[in-house]
């Protein structure tokens, strides 16, 4: 084979001319690749919207799920300061329940809870 451009010789298995660079092969290969055709599987696309769909909705659900947990939480009541009435004892009989003033204590717990809200008027 003989280079258009030079005039050396080459084989018929060479693509480009050893001394000028020129391309011997001519257009053989096509000059754009179709990108499914490279691709290793076939591109489906209702497929990939269906997953896209799915996968959407199972995070917002999983958000939901998530907000509606935390506001369970957050809006909770606080735990109680006072410890619990337990009866570990049995009530005391009657002859054992009188008393005089100076031996008898009186404990009083109040708890007070202020929610204020406020409400904007719209314009």
């Amino acid at each position: 084979m003989v280079c258009p451009n030079c005039g050396a010789l080459h084989s018929l298995s060479d693509n480009f001319c050893r001394r000028c660079g020129w391309n011997l092969g001519g257009a053989g290969v096509p000059a754009v690749i179709d990108e499914r055709a490279r691709a290793l599987a076939p591109y489906q696309a209702e497929r990939a919207l269906a997953v896209g769909s799915v996968a959407t909705f199972a995070v917002g659900a999983l958000a939901w799920l998530v907000k509606r947990w935390l506001a369970a939480r957050v809006s909770a009541p606080p735990p109680r300061n006072l410890p619990a009435v337990t009866r570990s004892q049995p009530a005391p009989t009657r002859a054992a329940r009188t008393q005089t003033s100076e031996h008898v204590r009186v404990e009083s717990y109040v708890w007070f809870r202020r929610i204020i809200t406020f409400h904007r008027e719209q314009d």
